[in-house]
C-alpha cells in the first residue's frame, strides 16, 4: 500500500489529477484525454463540472440556467445573514471583473 502525500486529493476525488502540479505544468495531454474519454466530467475535488470541448463551453456559456449571477445568488442564499452582509464587500469586489457578469455588461 503505498503512502499518501497530504498535499494532494485522495485519488477517488481527483482520478485525473486536475488539481496536481503536473496539470498546472501542462494541462493539454489531460484535456486531450478528457475530450474523447470524458467530455462532461463532474470534479469531486472541484465540486465542478469541467467541459472539454468547445461546442459544450459555447453552450455552457449561452445557457442562462448557468448564469454567474444565479451562481452567486443562490450561493449567498445559503450563507446566514451575519454572514452575507460581511460578504457584501467580496460580492461588490467580484462584481466589478468581467468574467463573473453575465451578458449584455459581460460585453461592454
Amino acid at each position: 500500500m503505498r503512502s499518501h502525500d497530504k498535499t494532494r486529493p485522495p485519488e477517488d476525488l481527483a482520478p485525473y489529477g486536475l488539481v496536481s502540479l503536473e496539470m498546472f505544468s501542462n494541462p493539454h495531454p489531460l484535456y486531450h484525454m478528457l475530450r474523447y474519454s470524458e467530455p462532461v466530467h463532474f470534479s469531486k475535488v472541484l465540486n465542478a463540472w469541467v467541459l472539454t470541448r468547445y461546442e459544450d463551453v459555447i453552450a455552457a456559456l449561452k445557457d442562462p440556467r448557468l448564469s454567474n449571477a444565479m451562481r452567486r445568488a443562490v450561493g449567498t442564499a445559503q450563507l446566514s445573514p451575519e454572514l452575507r452582509k460581511k460578504m457584501e464587500p467580496i460580492d461588490r469586489f467580484l462584481l466589478l471583473w468581467v468574467v463573473n457578469l453575465d451578458d449584455p455588461e459581460h460585453h461592454r
